[in-house]
């Protein structure tokens, strides 16, 4: 024991345990923080995004969004101009080669189930110009909107990846969330899914 009062008869590598405990936790938070940018670090756009704070969760109400049109001229693009339809938001960008082939499915489909299901597209942390290239030459005719920080993808729907596809009821409800690329068969099942669901929401 020294004069201090301070035991330096212990050894110096009792220490070890809580400097590896906070170096685990700084890996952590670093693992999350990048995950958390993992799209806002591909590229950007200048448009801005108004949306709603609460998050996405299977079988309650979507979220409303407002999301600046895509194309210039044109007004937002929001989830209640759906009406009393049941609605297919399907997230992408033009830099993702999954989402360049899925496309042309959901135009199609659209096309197909116009009237009867509303669908809207989500061009998530892209440039403009070849997201509007990529949307002329797959057909897409509905509204598509921008969402240069992914704040509505990877925030509120929780998304880590493209493309990824919501599935949102007549009575409003998130009834379904396809995270990948959509095959044919499997988009027919859920646009029937949709339509069969119900219209009123439920008290």
């Amino acid at each position: 024991m020294s004069e201090t009062g301070i035991d330096n008869s212990k050894p110096t590598t009792s220490r070890r345990p809580t400097l590896v405990a906070a170096a685990g936790a700084l890996v952590a938070m670093a693992l999350v923080l990048g995950l958390s940018t993992l799209f806002a670090n591909h590229g950007s756009t200048s448009a801005t995004t108004a949306l709603a704070l609460a998050p996405a969760v299977i079988g309650k109400p979507a979220p409303e969004f407002v999301l600046k049109n895509l194309q210039p001229g044109q007004p937002p693009v929001k989830l209640s101009e759906r009406g009393a339809k049941p609605a297919v938001v399907n997230f992408f960008a033009s830099w993702c080669p999954p989402c360049r082939k899925e496309l042309p499915l959901l135009a199609s489909a659209s096309r197909a189930e116009k009237g009867k299901v509303a669908f809207i597209g989500v061009d998530v942390n892209d440039s403009a110009s070849p997201a509007r290239v990529l949307v002329r030459d797959s057909g897409i005719a509905y509204p598509v909107g921008v969402d240069p920080r992914a704040s509505l993808a990877n925030g509120t729907f929780d998304l880590l990846g493209l493309p990824d596809t919501a599935f949102v009821a007549a009575n409003g409800k998130l009834i379904g969330l396809v995270k990948g690329p959509l095959t044919a068969d499997l988009l027919d099942r859920w646009i029937k899914e949709l339509i069969s669901a119900p219209a009123r929401t439920s008290r």
